[in-house]
């Protein structure tokens, strides 16, 4: 996952399922509820909760306290970033992250040259998702701009036109001059953060269970549908709400 899957703000659309469903619950995705005075309270405390999504197998939260920093970081720990959930998951059951790691260098092998498993197919039905980004900046400073959840509303006034507010929290113009893209297979209209999510999970879906035969066709061969691969052992307990489906 890079930088943008981690901070970004967390708004998410839903185009195709089932994998996107899955990913929105890994994801932990909610309606921005609408304020009331109690509710000013219970983000002043920001008390910190048991995990509301995994079954009690996911860390504790903090509450959000609308602070408008989803973009930059949230420092508080409100967010369900990939290091709360997929990463959290995978260490706990005994996979091993090696955090700011860098790729240096890279060197054939002496028998099979570069990369010798990559596809030949790679890229054929793959391309850019196309964004063109307009930013509209504010021409006075208003402090009460930059409170709340980075991104609460969104409008289409057409086909392919797209507007939607982006919070950030004061002290943070220089954000407005950074954009982000990702690679899929057509332009959905949905952030990286989902569309990475999602392709991930379908990918992971076809994996073997140990001990299972891979049915997935060779590299390099065409498309073949295949059905989804239940896992034995699940990381997300069934009934949370975050728990596997297919469907």
């Amino acid at each position: 996952m890079g930088g943008g899957s981690l901070v970004y703000a967390n708004t998410l659309y839903e185009p195709l399922a089932p994998f996107y469903d899955q990913a929105k619950r890994m994801l932990g995705v909610n309606e921005t509820p609408e304020d009331t005075p109690t509710d000013g309270y219970m983000k002043e405390l920001a008390e910190r909760v048991v995990d509301p999504y995994f079954g009690g197998e996911g860390p504790d939260r903090i509450g959000c306290t609308h602070c408008g920093g989803c973009m930059v970081g949230c420092r508080v720990g409100a967010k369900n970033t990939v290091d709360r959930n997929y990463l959290y998951l995978a260490e706990k059951n005994g996979t091993i992250v090696h955090p700011d790691t860098q790729t240096t260098d890279l060197q054939a092998l002496p028998d099979e040259g570069w990369l010798p498993s990559l596809s030949e197919r790679l890229g054929d039905v793959v391309r850019t998702n196309s964004e063109a980004i307009v930013g509209a900046l504010g021409s006075k400073v208003r402090p009460e701009l930059t409170r709340g959840v980075a991104i609460t509303s969104s409008i289409h006034p057409d086909e392919t036109a797209h507007i939607e507010p982006c919070r950030y929290p004061p002290k943070s113009n220089a954000m407005g001059l950074l954009t982000t893209i990702s690679a899929v297979s057509a332009n959905l209209g949905v952030n990286p953060s989902l569309i990475i999510t999602a392709m991930t999970e379908r990918a992971m879906s076809l994996w073997p269970n140990k001990g299972e035969a891979d049915l997935r066709p060779a590299i390099g061969s065409s498309y073949v549908r295949l059905d989804p691969v239940v896992p034995d052992h699940p990381a997300v307990p069934v009934g949370a709400p975050a728990e596997l489906r297919f469907s």
